[in-house]
């Protein structure tokens, strides 16, 4: 009896979990870096040719700049992730896809804050308005009334 052949392998793909896992672990560090270190690491991450997780974990340090224009670009960087279908991106497609979820809801919510904040700045000014031109009237009618004598 011949043996059986063994099963031919699947071609060596990254597996989703170092990759990851690789990922939270440097967005848990992120959390510690002081601002001249953060800056460093966006520098160093910044560099032309950036592997798939390289640009998530950018991605991640800029999110952790108040800076809208980096948030921009992180986002930018997270879409460029998710559609990339190469196999050293696609274990990390689910989390870029959370973090790019994440990020837009945030940017929804402080988007709904600036609209309630302003329009109770409206609502402010015009009370204020009333409020100015109802004082002129007493005024008016104070200048208006005649001066007792003395």
């Amino acid at each position: 009896m011949l043996p059986t052949p063994a099963p031919a392998s699947a071609p060596a793909v990254p597996t989703a979990r170092p990759l990851v896992a690789e990922a939270l672990a440097w967005a848990d560090r992120l959390r510690t870096l002081s601002n001249g270190e953060l800056a460093a690491e966006i520098t160093r991450l910044s560099a032309p040719g950036a592997t798939p997780l390289q640009q998530l974990t950018l991605a991640l340090a800029l999110l952790q700049l108040p800076s809208p224009a980096e948030g921009a670009r992180a986002a930018t960087l997270l879409q460029g992730v998710i559609a990339n279908p190469s196999d050293d991106a696609r274990p990390l497609h689910p989390l870029a896809r959370q973090v790019a979820a994440q990020y837009a809801q945030q940017q929804r919510r402080l988007e709904e804050q600036l609209e309630r904040q302003s329009l109770q700045l409206r609502e402010a000014q015009r009370r204020i308005d009333q409020l100015t031109e109802r004082l002129e009237a007493l005024r008016a009618i104070e200048r208006s009334m005649p001066s007792r004598a003395r």
